[in-house]
């Protein structure tokens, strides 16, 4: 494998930081009365490098330059930070990056999803998270959850297949006038018509035709090519809507303080 050569000063910076981290690690070891959150909060850290490095091959690659330790081209990303992070010589290196792994797969510490530090506090630790099948469980759920935003989403992949243009029906925009709801349909060969058979908002019903869509859509390249620049697009449209709230939560506080003040007066 092409090892790129980093910096020779960038080099002994990093294997500085690494060294330090190695060094509060080894702490952790000698000190049993030690809080279980110090090495949470290691191991929250080293996710957020993780995600990091995922950001860019660039940065992968930069980072694999500065492992001096032996690997190859199959030893994942999260063994080589907890390598680098721990010492590749520590015995739990394994179990470490394991925990990571199963993080990784679980989106902890991503938009919506408990923190690290909490999700380990939470299902028992290092040994917890990778043993306890609740880890498993979560993962699927977090995987719906995305499937159904991705399915939600479409457009924002370029995702046509089956797209049906937009068509005028009286009787449905005024039962389910700005809602969204579920159309069951036939086809008729014969006369070549779609016929409507039965028409629902019930929202277990379209939660589930947003998760088979997004099925459909992370399974083609433009999902690969524009994953990335969706995920900004929505985190700037939650921002956005986040910023909303609190200017409505602002406008409810501003009310009680005015009622407050003219209760006062009074």
């Amino acid at each position: 494998m092409m090892n790129l050569q980093a910096d020779a000063e960038l080099v002994i910076e990093v294997e500085k930081t690494l060294k330090g981290l190695q060094k509060k690690h080894e702490e952790w070891e000698k000190l049993k009365n030690v809080a279980d959150n110090t090495l949470y909060v290691l191991m929250e850290g080293c996710l957020e490098f993780y995600y990091f490095l995922r950001k860019s091959e660039a940065y992968e690659q930069a980072f694999k330059s500065l492992c001096h330790f032996r690997w190859n081209s199959k030893t994942k990303t999260a063994t080589l930070i907890a390598k680098a992070v721990f010492g590749d010589k520590a015995k739990k290196t394994y179990v470490y990056a394991k925990a990571l792994e199963k993080a990784v797969q679980n989106n902890i510490g991503t938009n919506n999803e408990i923190s690290m530090l909490q999700w380990l506090q939470q299902n028992g630790g290092i040994n917890g998270v990778i043993r306890n099948k609740c880890a498993d469980e979560s993962k699927a759920s977090s995987e719906r959850r995305h499937h159904i935003e991705v399915g939600r989403n479409h457009h924002l992949y370029s995702y046509k297949k089956f797209r049906i243009a937009p068509f005028k029906n009286d009787n449905l925009l005024q039962s389910f006038s700005d809602k969204e709801f579920v159309l069951l349909c036939s086809a008729n060969s014969k006369s070549g018509m779609i016929v409507p058979k039965y028409a629902t908002e019930t929202e277990n019903l379209i939660d589930p035709l947003y998760e088979e869509l997004g099925k459909c859509v992370v399974e083609t390249n433009d999902y690969t090519e524009r994953r990335v620049e969706a995920k900004e697009t929505l985190q700037k449209a939650q921002n956005e809507a986040t910023k909303e709230v609190v200017k409505a939560m602002q406008k409810i506080s501003i009310r009680v303080n005015k009622a407050e003040e003219l209760s006062e007066a009074a």
